[in-house]
């Protein structure tokens, strides 16, 4: 497949992308919601506005779950109500031939699993689970290190004391470093910790960290000899008769299944579908993103965890309990200071408590939230990377405020409002030192990482046209100066520049250009097929990260800074140094 673009349309474009609201369909007709209740506890004022938010964003579909209980839907009806109310409502289409949402179909719910898997820990705790030496109960301070063998982290106090609550809460002082080991079996992830950098000591800060939940995945198979999607189907999935509700990403695609949509926030040329996130059935991340389900069944699940009836509601209390802080400052005024629990955070919207979640893997996004004193929750999936997330946002505070009669807030401007601002970079040196004698390009290795194999590419002139070509399942190399016009990275770098192929879930490559002597921009690059109804079209790709690389030849490799690691906002940064880059660096890599 070839993407055929000139270099000078490429800064036109970008100097346009700040500011243009993008109008975009996703192929095939417009369907309007299929509410399954005659009395909608939604208004169709308010269905109308959803479908029109919809349109202008160009998010081709959106799910919604949505639960009262008989107090509040009494509150909405006027009239006396003896059950729970339950509606689903399906906007636009599910995937590239056109066919609608509807309450059956099936969206990857990303980070939204993770309760999944919390409660599933939670279920041992409370039954007594024994651990692998026969006398030793599981609980919640139990320390991961007694559980499963592998466990070892770089850090010797967290390595040693680290427990379940504080994976769970996410407070191992390890960032995120999401692109270096998803989609391995669960035991290699947990093997390779011990290589990850530390941001912050134990229990000191909140960072995000996909790979706790993967580690619980891990301690789930060591003491039951279940894997996670066996014993949620078991202990959650049939009691609650969730019966379309699966890890098995296959599974799915046999039935209704969402595909993902990439849209012109972040990627040139036509949008499109990126069809589903990962290839193959993405059973080893089932811990921290791996549960598929419908509008239906979202509605049964937000009713559990609202009022009970299959597991222990001190178990849901435990999830719901503030164990960390992400950074203390609210997002908005009407928003309280946020706690983080067990795959939950709670925080307050206008004066009412919130508890939920959101999602987000390329092409699915999604996102719960329950207000439990008044009986109400919600659940809304999106099958949109870009602005899918902006929308739910939006459709749920609007959602929350007409059932709860508040006066409304332009929330779709708030939202939205800093969707088109360009990143900034550093500016270029007017005497840059020149690059280092040392051989950049190369093969570099990091433990948990693997190899990054630097070649150098050039830049054309701005009269050249580039033809780009890639397939990004092969794992072809994208031309490097329409990737770095596409991200928006410095183009007028100062030397050479170079690029490394990754091909993980998140990030499928890195590019290095020049700056001032031994430091460099890195600029990361998710890419994807695009899809069609008969096959493949073009390709989509967007900015995945930016950051510094210093280029180290006393140390024998290269150090990375940057936003790629995900510190915890309340963790301190790194700060990029010339000296000791190998101890100071958030990944380090040796030249092989």
């Amino acid at each position: 497949m070839r993407l055929i673009l000139t270099y000078s349309l490429l800064i036109s474009l970008l100097s346009t992308l700040a500011t243009t609201i993008p109008q975009l369909t996703f192929g095939g007709p417009d369907h309007p919601d299929d509410s399954q209740l005659s009395k909608s506890i939604l208004s169709p004022k308010l269905k109308i506005r959803i479908e029109y938010l919809r349109k202008k964003w160009g998010v081709p579909g959106l799910a919604i779950g949505l639960v009262a209980s008989p107090e509040f839907a009494s509150r909405v009806h006027g009239t006396e109500v003896e059950e729970w109310k339950m509606e689903t409502a399906g906007f636009g289409i599910a995937n590239r031939f056109g066919e609608p949402v509807t309450s059956d179909t099936l969206f990857g719910i990303a980070s939204n699993s993770k309760l999944f898997t919390a409660l599933c820990v939670s279920l041992l705790v409370h039954n007594g689970t024994i651990l692998k030496d026969g006398k030793t109960t599981l609980e919640w301070n139990t320390k991961i290190k007694d559980i499963v063998p592998e466990w070892k982290l770089m850090d010797e106090y967290a390595s040693d004391h680290a427990n379940l609550l504080d994976l769970l809460s996410m407070r191992s002082g390890l960032p995120r470093h999401d692109y270096i080991s998803l989609g391995r079996p669960p035991a290699e992830v947990v093997a390779s910790l011990r290589y990850l950098k530390p941001s912050a000591e134990l229990r000191e800060n909140w960072q995000y960290n996909n790979h706790h939940y993967v580690v619980m995945d891990h301690i789930i198979h060591t003491l039951t000899n279940l894997s996670l999607p066996e014993y949620a189907q078991i202990h959650l999935f049939d009691p609650l008769k969730m019966d379309s509700t699966t890890y098995n990403a296959t599974k799915a695609a046999e039935h209704h299944r969402s595909d993902g949509k990439q849209s012109l926030k972040d990627c040139v040329g036509q949008a499109g579908s990126l069809g589903w996130w990962v290839d193959g059935d993405a059973l080893f991340d089932a811990g921290p993103g791996g549960v598929i389900l419908s509008a239906t069944d979202m509605t049964k699940w937000v009713q559990e965890l609202l009022s009970p009836s299959v597991l222990p509601p001190d178990l849901i209390k435990k999830a719901t309990t503030g164990f960390s802080i992400p950074s203390g400052v609210p997002d908005f005024p009407e928003y309280g200071v946020g706690t983080y629990g067990l795959g939950q955070r709670m925080y307050t919207y206008r004066g009412f408590a919130v508890h939920g979640h959101t999602g987000d893997v390329p092409g699915q996004v999604s996102v719960m939230a329950r207000l439990p004193e008044l009986g109400i929750g919600l659940m809304i999936a999106a099958n949109d990377q870009d602005f899918g997330a902006t929308l739910y946002e939006t459709v749920q505070n609007e959602i929350f405020d007409e059932l709860l009669g508040l006066a409304p807030i332009d929330w779709e401007g708030r939202f939205f409002a800093g969707q088109f601002v360009k990143p900034t970079y550093p500016e270029v040196p007017t005497n840059p030192r020149p690059p280092p004698s040392f051989e950049v390009a190369g093969v570099y290795r990091a433990p948990a990482v693997g190899d990054l194999d630097l070649i150098k590419v050039s830049l054309p002139k701005l009269s050249e046209t580039v033809s780009a070509s890639v397939s990004p399942s092969s794992g072809k190399p994208l031309s490097a100066s329409s990737i770095l016009s596409i991200t928006r990275a410095p183009l007028n770098v100062t030397g050479p520049v170079y690029m490394a192929w990754m091909g993980k879930h998140f990030l499928s490559a890195i590019y290095v250009t020049h700056f001032d002597g031994p430091l460099f921009n890195w600029t990361a690059i998710y890419a994807t097929d695009r899809l069609n109804t008969t096959g493949t079209d073009g390709i989509l790709y967007t900015a995945a990260g930016t950051g510094t690389v210093v280029v180290s030849e006393s140390e024998g490799g290269i150090g990375l800074f940057g936003n790629m690691w995900g510190k915890g906002e309340t963790a301190q940064a790194s700060v990029v140094t010339e000296i000791g880059v190998k101890e100071a660096s958030e990944a380090w890599f040796e030249k092989l």
